[in-house]
């Protein structure tokens, strides 16, 4: 999870400063979630995005292997940290892939839209 958080940075330090902010997107999770998916589907992995549960939505599953990596993406400036992988926990969005999946990862990733990066990276595994 730590080399996953590394490539996110330097993804994201990647992407010239002025692209998010010649509009109002870097202020939506949506932005970052369609650069992390764009990338992510660019590897081959199997990804779902809303992916949909009985408690709501995970905002990307990445399936790989015999593992599930369950994202939630958060912008700070609009929320407080840590409301990522909280979200997770108290939706039990990890409930869908157990008995189904070896591993299972649990991911809140928050990024600043002033800073236009990676600035909490929480992981947790479940299985």
């Amino acid at each position: 999870m730590e080399k996953l958080k590394e490539v996110f940075q330097s993804l994201f330090a990647s992407i010239p400063c002025d692209w998010p902010s010649r509009g109002e997107i870097s202020h939506y999770e949506g932005y970052y979630a369609s650069v992390v998916y764009s990338f992510s589907a660019s590897l081959g992995f199997v990804l779902i995005p809303e992916d949909t549960t009985n408690t709501g939505k995970i905002d990307l599953t990445i399936l790989y292997h015999n593992k599930a990596i369950i994202i939630e993406f958060k912008v700070i400036e609009s929320t407080k940290e840590g409301e990522g992988l909280k979200q997770i926990e108290e939706k039990r969005y990890c409930q869908k892939y157990i008995g189904q999946y070896q591993d299972i990862y649990l991911v809140g990733i928050e990024f600043s839209e002033r800073e236009k990066d990676v600035v909490n990276f929480q992981t947790k595994k479940v299985l």
